[in-house]
């Protein structure tokens, strides 16, 4: 790519085929292929894009050299993390021995927002799943979440609730007039918002509306706000849904409730981490994601957190359950932040 040569432009035959989906880059169709044993390169020509068969080579058909990159694991992990069955065992019981550094609460609530489809309910079903011993789905992953639920969790089937609320919310929408409305969200923070509310895109509400909490406990408030974001969409994260999310922000900032931010999907981000989960933190993709997360909204790195929620599989996995667990307990530990401040 000599200052002399001029990039090379292929128009597109339809807008629509500019961009593509999450797994691909520019689609030119099957266009270079190198055949074996042989000298020659073969161009199938593609129906998206307009160019010539001789432009990909400047008109040189004959291969003389072939480079293949692929992506290699950071020497140094950016961030530390053991992959032990004994400190599974060790965030477990630090979890099963949590309080609330409030002698007012018994339970640390933390609320999820986040677009539709990120993992807000994955996570909930992932977090029940460790602690129940095998993988559930008490509530509906992959479906549009419309009412407001929370989940407590119990250490094992006969165990007892562990010291934390989970909170579901619907999610953040591009288009006005869907998803949840940033009111209702600080509503929830403020514990006003009952258990089961079926929330209404075009109606927030009101201390008229039926079930409504006009004098929330301290115990009913959220203690700690979790962004779920899914890695594959952090760079086509439409300008209107970020403008969305730092509107709410800006009310917890007011607010002073600690914001943690989990980046979702990664195994199916980086094809290094799906092949190994633990190479998320040795991912420099992964890292350009929490990176590019972080400038964004203004988070501080060590509040962005990658997790595998489980999806697909059957069984539990040792590597996720680590993942999820460090993520709770960062949560709770933001939480005790929180109690702090309020103390001071």
């Amino acid at each position: 790519n000599s200052s002399k040569k001029k990039p090379l432009k292929f128009p597109v035959t339809k807008d629509a085929d500019a961009l593509c989906n999450s797994q691909k880059g520019p689609n030119f169709g099957a266009s270079l292929i190198f055949l074996t044993n042989q000298k020659k390169i073969t161009i199938n020509l593609s129906q998206s894009y307009i160019f010539e068969k001789g432009d990909l080579c400047r008109n040189d058909m004959d291969l003389q050299e072939c480079e293949i990159y692929r992506v290699e694991a950071l020497n140094t992990p950016w961030r530390n993390i053991t992959w032990t069955t004994e400190k599974r065992t060790e965030l477990l019981k630090f979890i099963e021995n949590y309080k609330p550094l409030a002698s007012s609460v018994s339970k640390a609530r933390v609320l999820f927002v986040g677009p539709t489809g990120s993992g807000k309910s994955s996570f909930i079903n992932s977090a029940n799943s460790v602690f129940r011993g095998h993988v559930t789905c008490r509530t509906l992953a992959g479906s549009s979440t419309t009412k407001y639920a929370t989940y407590t969790i119990k250490a094992g089937r006969d165990g007892l609730y562990l010291p934390f609320i989970l909170c579901d919310s619907m999610g953040v929408e591009e288009s006005e007039g869907l998803g949840i409305l940033a009111g209702d969200i600080t509503k929830i923070i403020e514990g006003h918002v009952p258990e089961k509310y079926q929330f209404n895109s075009s109606s927030p509400i009101v201390p008229e509306t039926a079930g409504y909490i006009n004098s929330p406990t301290f115990s009913e408030e959220i203690h700690c706000v979790v962004f779920v974001i899914d890695s594959s969409k952090v760079t086509n994260l439409s300008i209107k849904v970020e403008e969305k999310i730092r509107g709410i922000q800006s009310d917890f900032n007011n607010l002073g409730i600690p914001q943690v931010v989990l980046l979702t999907k990664v195994d199916k981000e980086c094809p290094m981490v799906l092949n190994n989960l633990e190479n998320i933190y040795r991912s420099e993709h992964i890292e350009k994601k929490v990176l590019e997360i972080g400038e964004r909204f203004g988070i501080p790195i060590s509040c962005i957190i990658p997790v595998k929620n489980y999806s697909s599989e059957l069984e539990l996995d040792c590597k996720v359950d680590i993942l999820i667990l460090s993520a709770l307990v960062q949560m709770l530990r933001y939480a005790d932040d929180y109690f702090e401040n309020l103390e001071d």
